[in-house]
C-alpha cells in the first residue's frame, strides 16, 4: 500500500475514533491545510506508521514518522501533531501519541523498546485529554 493511502487510511480511523467512541467534534480540514483535522477546534495533523525492522546489529522494531514537506520542517504548523502507531504487537489496537506543536526536527522514531520502557507517557497522556476534550494547546492560552 502506498504511503499517501496508509496515512488517509490513518486519518479516516482517527476521525471516526474520536467522533464516534469519544464524542469529539471532529471535521476534516480544507485541501492544502498544514493540518489534517480540526478536534474540537484543535487543528490536528494525523501521521500514520506501520512498523519497520532497524537492523543495526540487532532487530528491533520501530515506527517513523515524517514532519518534514519535501525534506524541510513546515513554517506553519497545527497546534499538534497525533501520531497512530499500527500493527503493534500483541495489540488489537493502534497506540496514538500526541506531541504539541511546534516540532523542531524533520522525523521522530519510536522505538518498541522506547514504548516498553514508557519514554512516551507524556505524549499519550496528551492523547487521552484530547479523547476527553481537556487538551490545552499553550498557543491558544495567551
Amino acid at each position: 500500500m502506498r504511503k499517501q493511502a496508509n496515512g488517509r487510511l490513518g486519518e479516516d480511523a482517527v476521525y471516526h475514533l474520536l467522533s464516534t467512541r469519544y464524542g469529539r467534534d471532529v471535521h476534516t480540514a480544507p485541501y492544502l491545510s498544514p493540518y489534517d483535522i480540526t478536534i474540537d477546534g484543535i487543528r490536528v495533523e494525523v501521521k500514520t506508521a506501520k512498523p519497520r525492522t532497524q537492523n543495526d546489529g540487532y532487530p528491533m522494531l520501530s515506527w517513523t514518522f515524517n514532519i518534514h514537506r519535501h525534506g524541510k520542517i513546515p513554517t506553519i504548523q497545527p497546534d499538534c501533531y497525533l501520531l497512530r502507531l499500527e500493527d503493534v504487537p500483541y495489540s488489537s489496537n493502534a497506540i496514538h501519541l500526541v506531541f504539541l506543536a511546534p516540532l523542531y526536527r524533520p522525523t521522530i522514531q519510536i522505538s518498541i523498546r522506547a514504548l516498553l520502557d514508557q519514554r512516551y507517557h507524556e505524549e499519550r497522556e496528551q492523547f487521552i485529554r484530547l479523547t476527553n476534550g481537556t487538551l490545552v494547546i499553550p498557543s491558544r492560552t495567551k
